[in-house]
């Protein structure tokens, strides 16, 4: 955050860090492809004036 002498300040950048669970039949690497897209669909990042980052963490889940 950049805080102005006046005591107004702003976000530099936002970093989400989301934790997305897949079934254990699929492909993590297409997980993370698609994931490297998701800003162009992000409600927060296309609704702020500041850089998002995403840095996502795939799970696979197990097979039962």
């Amino acid at each position: 955050m950049i805080e102005e002498m006046s005591g107004a300040g702003q976000f530099e950048s936002v970093t989400l860090n989301p934790t997305v669970t897949i079934t254990a039949e699929s492909d993590p690497e297409l997980a993370e492809e698609l994931h490297a897209r998701v800003a162009d669909y992000c409600f927060i990042a296309r609704s702020v004036n500041t850089p998002v980052h995403h840095e996502v963490t795939i799970v696979q889940a197990q097979v039962a």
